[in-house]
């Protein structure tokens, strides 16, 4: 008997939402491994198909998610790609794991990538890692709801929502935390590592870090912002201006 493509197997926690697990071709194995360092770890999940997940972003977003392939194909590109676009906290679990396959899905919004087959306690300690931010409500009531960049920028907390005037501006959780990041420093320079700690992924590459960098001058520009984020050599980056 298939089972059903959306299956609860775990009762929802009732202080956070639970995370999502969306097998793409798991080896039985492996797949039985992250099982067991998901109830390891007391994370309530359920099991999401692939062709469902761009629905359910539509109705609601999990605590995080556990993208469980084998080989990188393209339908986990896209699943990816919907899960990013969301600010989903996403782990990427792969065979065959490669230095740029890794850069890759990490340049595309994943929190994290592991290659498998892999222990249940290194499973155990990123899965750990994946949701323990996420748990924990981040205390905004010294900071503002608005926050204005460079006349023209706005930051909205509260959604964490980006505009620029009337454009809203489709940015990754990790470009909305490193744009949040450089506001709040109102022009000081902030180091690499310490924008790497505010995407929730303190052993982000300087390669990875300059990519979200990047994507994220670029969405700014096309959504009709100035140029705004200054690169400080060998140190990290500031904003020209805020107001």
């Amino acid at each position: 008997m298939t089972e059903p493509a959306f299956l609860s197997l775990h009762a929802e926690d009732p202080v956070t939402r639970p995370a999502w697990l969306i097998p793409l071709e798991a080896a039985p194995a492996a797949f039985k491994t992250t099982l067991g360092a998901l109830k390891d770890c007391s994370i309530p999940y359920i099991i999401v198909g692939p062709e469902l997940v761009r629905e359910q972003l539509d109705q609601d977003t999990p605590l995080a998610s556990i993208v469980h392939g084998g080989a990188i194909t393209p339908q986990l590109i896209d699943v990816q790609r919907w899960l990013a676009e969301f600010h989903v906290p996403t782990l990427v679990l792969v065979e065959a794991l490669t230095d740029h396959y890794e850069a890759s899905l990490l340049d595309r919004g994943a929190r994290d990538v592991v290659g498998i087959p892999a222990s249940t306690r290194k499973l155990r300690s990123r899965l750990d890692a994946l949701v323990r931010s996420e748990r924990i409500e981040p205390v905004r009531s010294s900071l503002p709801d608005l926050i204005s960049v460079a006349g023209t920028i706005d930051i909205h907390l509260r959604q964490r929502t980006v505009d620029v005037g009337t454009r809203r501006v489709s940015l990754t959780k990790s470009e909305f935390q490193i744009l949040l990041a450089l506001a709040l420093s109102q022009g000081d320079v902030v180091p690499r590592s310490e924008l790497s700690v505010a995407t929730g992924k303190a052993n982000l590459s300087n390669r990875a870090l300059e990519s979200h960098i990047s994507r994220t001058r670029m969405k700014l520009r096309a959504a009709g912002a100035p140029d705004c984020i200054d690169s400080v050599r060998s140190i990290g980056y500031r904003l020209q201006a805020i107001q």
